[in-house]
């Protein structure tokens, strides 16, 4: 092991061990706990509407408390890691968060279900412009007609 990489394993032990592995822990639970709540929320107001199915739900809830919960424990890991305080860090720990958030969902949505939501959104608008009416094109008065 080259003498570069022990110093980043050590600084990076360093940093991890400050913030503690159960202090990392204990953040990921935080941001599963918010996570449920917000999507559980959004998701109880589509099965009222009858616009998502219970079980559907209780799915979509699960993920975004697991995307959550990973995102905040993600977040503080490199904020521990990186020394970041303040507000650099805050905005650091944002940045952080929402690519690692990214990533999650694009990890666990499927290619079709992505390319569908154009589509059907092309079509909603196609559905709703009123079509033209056709006019009726007057032949000019002849000498013969009149």
């Amino acid at each position: 092991m080259s003498a570069h990489v022990k110093h980043l394993a050590s600084a990076s032990g360093a940093a991890a061990s400050s913030v503690g592995y159960r202090g990392l822990w204990a953040l990921g639970g935080l941001g599963m706990v918010i996570g449920a709540a917000v999507a559980g929320a959004k998701n109880i107001r589509l099965v009222k509407e009858g616009k998502m199915q219970s079980d559907q739900a209780v799915g979509e809830t699960l993920k975004e408390s697991l995307g959550t919960g990973l995102t905040t424990a993600a977040a503080g890991a490199a904020a521990g890691v990186l020394g970041l305080s303040g507000a650099l860090g805050l905005v650091g720990v944002a940045a952080l968060g929402v690519g690692v958030k990214y990533l999650w969902d694009s990890a666990l949505t499927p290619p079709a279900a992505a390319s569908a939501k154009p589509a059907a959104k092309a079509s909603a608008k196609a559905e709703t412009k009123p079509k033209a009416k056709a006019k009726a094109v007057k032949a000019p008065a002849t000498a013969r007609e009149e």
